[in-house]
């Protein structure tokens, strides 16, 4: 009897988390998919388009997804920061708030760079990739 209630039990928890929808993991695992797109995307601008080193982040965003606009549709809802030192770039996903920072990743760098959420105590919404070592050529 106590083996069928705890299989009740646990089926319940699965359909009723299943019915609010992504926990937080599979939302920042979805977003930092959507991130590397917008990281080469700026990576590509600032190595080899026209991205101007005067830019401001928000210019240097829109330059960069200029040829597609849809890729920051994702982050509507966060704080999306850019950066360019030299010839590398970054982006940074923060919360709505801009407190904290949630996501960064270098375009440069085959795998996504910094789960910024997972880390205690949570980090100011500030640039963390030190891009001259993520970026170096071996």
């Amino acid at each position: 009897m106590k083996k069928i209630r705890f299989a009740s039990l646990l089926l319940a928890a699965l359909v009723w988390g299943c019915a609010l929808g992504q926990s937080p993991q599979q939302e920042m695992l979805i977003k930092a998919s959507a991130l590397t797109k917008v990281a080469a995307a700026l990576e590509a601008s600032v190595r080899f388009g026209n991205a101007t080193p005067d830019f401001s982040e928000t210019e240097l965003l829109n330059y960069a997804t200029s040829h597609d606009p849809d890729l920051l549709a994702p982050f509507q809802d966060y704080v999306l920061r850019a950066r360019r030192i030299d010839n590398f770039s970054s982006v940074l996903m923060c919360s709505k708030d801009g407190q904290t920072a949630l996501l960064e990743d270098a375009g440069c760098s085959p795998k996504f760079d910094e789960h910024l959420w997972e880390k205690s105590p949570p980090l100011p919404c500030d640039f963390q990739i030190n891009l001259a070592n993520t970026c170096a050529t071996p």
